[in-house]
C-alpha cells in the first residue's frame, strides 16, 4: 500500500473516509493486507496521509463489508474467512443468482445482459493471453454482479452487493487453487448467458449449480485440509 499513485484526491463525491474506505479495501482484496494482519489506525492514516479520523470511520464500514474483524482488547484485523463463512456465502449468493437468473430470463434488461457478454469476452481474451488469479476473481465478481443487475430487483442486487467483498475472496481462492480453471472459466460463464438470452431458466439453473458447486468443493476440501 506505498504505492503513492494509489492516493485519492478528495472530491464533492468522495469523503477522506470515502477514499480510505476503497484503499484500505482494495489492499486487502489485492493481498497486500493479509488475512489475519493487524490493522492499526495510526499505521494506517500515515500511509493514506490522513487523520485517524478518516481511517476509524473506513475500518468499522469494512467490519461491516466482513473484511476485517474487531476483536475486543486486542484491535481490528483483516478477516480470514473460514469454512462456515463459506457456507453461508455460498449458500445465501446461490439463492440470490438462481432468482436472478430467473428474473434476468423473465424480464431481462438487454444493457446489463450486453455487459454480460463484453465479460465473457474478456474473460476468453485474458484467458487465451495469460490470466492472473486476480483479474480472474475481478472478470468473475463483474459477471455475477451483472447478473443480479440484469434482474432488475433493486433489493436483490443490494443484497448481492453488501456481499460482494466477500464473494471476491471466495473466487480469488478459487482462482488461486486451479490454474486448469483459469484457462477455461469463460466456458461456464458463456453458456449460463447463452441459456439466459435463448430463455431456458431450467438449463441456465442447472450450469450456475454446477458451476457454483464446483468453486464451492474446490474452496471446502482446501480449507479442510488446512483444518479449518
Amino acid at each position: 500500500m506505498d504505492d503513492s499513485a494509489r492516493i485519492l484526491i478528495p472530491t464533492q463525491k468522495h469523503s477522506l473516509a470515502d477514499n480510505a474506505t476503497m484503499q484500505i479495501r482494495q489492499a486487502i482484496l489485492e493481498g497486500e493486507l493479509a488475512p489475519g494482519e493487524h490493522l492499526r489506525e495510526e499505521v494506517l492514516a500515515e500511509m493514506l496521509s490522513v487523520s485517524r479520523g478518516p481511517v476509524r470511520e473506513a475500518l468499522t464500514r469494512l467490519e461491516q463489508e466482513a473484511l476485517v474483524v474487531r476483536e475486543p482488547n486486542r484491535g481490528v484485523f483483516v478477516c480470514q474467512l473460514n469454512r462456515n463463512d463459506v457456507d453461508e456465502v455460498y449458500s445465501l449468493r446461490l439463492a440470490l443468482e438462481k432468482l436472478a437468473v430467473r428474473l434476468a430470463i423473465e424480464t431481462p434488461c438487454e444493457a446489463e445482459l450486453e455487459a454480460m457478454q463484453q465479460t465473457v469476452d474478456q474473460m476468453r481474451m485474458k484467458a487465451a493471453a495469460g490470466i492472473s488469479s486476480h483479474e480472474a476473481a475481478k472478470l468473475n465478481t463483474a459477471y455475477h454482479e451483472q447478473l443480479c443487475a440484469a434482474s432488475g430487483h433493486r433489493r436483490l442486487l443490494a443484497s448481492w452487493t453488501n456481499l460482494r467483498s466477500q464473494i471476491y475472496l471466495f473466487l480469488l481462492t478459487r482462482s488461486e487453487l486451479n490454474s486448469e480453471f483459469l484457462k477455461t472459466f469463460h466456458v461456464m460463464h458463456q453458456d449460463i448467458l447463452d441459456a439466459i438470452v435463448e430463455k431456458d431458466e431450467t438449463k441456465a439453473t442447472a450450469l450456475l449449480e454446477k458451476h457454483f458447486l464446483a468453486a464451492y468443493n474446490e474452496v471446502t476440501d482446501h480449507y479442510r485440509a488446512l483444518g479449518k
